[in-house]
């Protein structure tokens, strides 16, 4: 992480839900999951000035954002939006361009998941 370290904390760090077991995982699992990304993010100090932004535009068993059909506010779109409010100033992750954000793999968030030293452990 050293030589990416710096070129990451000029982004924002994009939390995700792992689209693996995002179909039967309980609710409060992605709470979960978003915390354990920051707390990583944190831990190995790779959040700069841009703050992080949390984005779960998945369909799943808790939130159908396929089929809602609210076109004025993007936090209706967006499952984490819906529940819970961003972890800094920044209310809308789409006023953001790809180029300018970085997220973990899926593989890191699930393995991060079971991590004995995560949030939930």
């Amino acid at each position: 992480l050293g030589s990416l370290r710096g070129m990451l904390k000029q982004k924002h760090f994009r939390v995700r839900v792992n689209y693996r077991f995002s179909v039967g995982c309980g609710f409060f699992t992605y709470f979960y999951v978003a915390l354990t990304q920051l707390q990583f993010a944190l831990k190995h100090d790779l959040i700069g000035d841009k703050a992080p932004i949390i984005y779960m535009p998945e369909s799943h068993h808790y939130h159908s954002c396929v089929n809602h059909t609210t076109s004025t506010a993007f936090s209706q779109d967006d499952f984490w939006h819906r529940y819970f409010e961003q972890p800094g100033p920044l209310a809308n992750p789409d006023s953001i361009s790809e180029e300018d954000v970085w997220e973990l793999s899926q593989d890191s968030i699930l393995t991060s998941h079971y991590d004995r030293g995560s949030v939930h452990a």
